[in-house]
C-alpha cells in the first residue's frame, strides 16, 4: 500500500542460489530514457530455492525525481538484479522481455539497428539463437496430456536455450496461450500449456500449433502438430 511493494522471486533454474541479495532497479516517470533508481531489499535470503518462488519482503519506493517525489504510482516499468554466491543475474518481468524483443525486431526491421544489435557479439549471438531453435527438431519433445474438455500439451527443450533469455508463446488456431509452467528441470526446459483443445478424441481434428520463441536475439517459430510432432522452424 502508498508506497510499498511486495516483492518475491521465481527461481525457474534447476540450480539453489545462495546468500541472495536484490536490488530492484525502478524507472520513474520523468526519468531518462535507460536510467533507474536502485533499491535493495532489507534482508539477504539464505537460499533461493530451485522452482520456487522467494519472499524478499516489502520494499519502499520512493525517489526525489527532478524536485519531485515519486512513489509506487509513478513507475514506468522495473528490472531486478539478483546478487548471489553463484552468480549476478538480472530478473526481469515476461512484460519487460516481450517489450524489449519487440523493440529491437522493429529496430531490425526498419534497418536502424540499436547499438547493441550492430556489436559483434549481439551478432554471434543471433546466429548461435538460431542454432539452438533449429537444434530443438532433433533434441525437443512434446506431449499432449488428457484432460477433461481440453488436453495440456508439454514441451521439453533443450537447457541451453535459456542462455538466449526467450519468452514462449503457443499459438493455436486463433489462440495465444502463455505457459502456466516453465521451469528448468533434469538439463531440460520444461513448459506447460495448460487447456489448449480436445486433442486426444477419436475424432479430434487437431490443428498445427506454432510454439513461438522470442528473444532479443530474434524470434523463431517451430511448428508442431499431435501425433506428428515438428513440421519445421522458420525465424522472422
Amino acid at each position: 500500500m502508498g508506497d510499498q511493494i511486495q516483492v518475491a522471486v521465481r527461481n525457474r533454474s534447476s540450480r539453489t542460489l545462495h546468500n541472495a541479495t536484490l536490488v530492484l532497479c525502478v524507472h520513474f516517470t520523468d526519468m531518462l530514457a535507460g536510467d533507474y533508481e536502485p533499491f535493495t531489499a532489507e534482508a539477504t535470503i539464505p537460499a533461493v530455492n530451485k522452482g520456487e518462488s522467494t519472499d524478499f519482503g516489502n520494499m519502499t519506493l520512493s525517489a526525489d525525481i527532478l524536485g519531485k517525489t515519486r512513489t509506487v504510482d509513478d513507475v514506468v516499468s522495473h528490472r531486478a538484479i539478483l546478487v548471489t554466491d553463484e552468480a549476478v543475474l538480472w530478473v526481469d518481468t515476461d512484460e519487460f522481455k516481450i517489450a524489449e524483443a519487440d523493440e529491437f525486431r522493429r529496430a531490425k526491421a526498419q534497418g536502424n539497428p540499436t547499438p547493441e544489435q550492430r556489436t559483434p557479439w549481439h551478432q554471434s549471438m543471433e546466429r548461435d539463437f538460431g542454432t539452438a531453435v533449429r537444434d530443438v527438431i532433433v533434441r525437443g519433445a512434446a506431449e499432449v496430456i488428457p484432460r477433461y474438455g481440453a488436453d495440456d500439451v508439454v514441451f521439453e527443450l533443450p537447457e541451453g536455450l535459456a542462455i538466449f533469455r526467450p519468452n514462449f508463446r503457443l499459438e493455436y488456431g486463433d489462440v495465444v496461450l502463455q505457459p502456466d509452467v516453465n521451469v528448468i528441470e533434469d538439463g531440460k526446459i520444461r513448459l506447460t500449456f495448460s487447456g489448449v483443445d480436445n486433442l486426444d478424441a477419436d475424432d479430434a481434428v487437431p490443428k498445427d500449433a506454432v510454439l513461438v520463441l522470442s528473444s532479443v536475439f530474434g524470434e523463431w517459430r517451430l511448428r508442431w502438430k499431435p501425433g506428428e510432432g515438428w513440421k519445421g522452424v522458420s525465424s522472422r
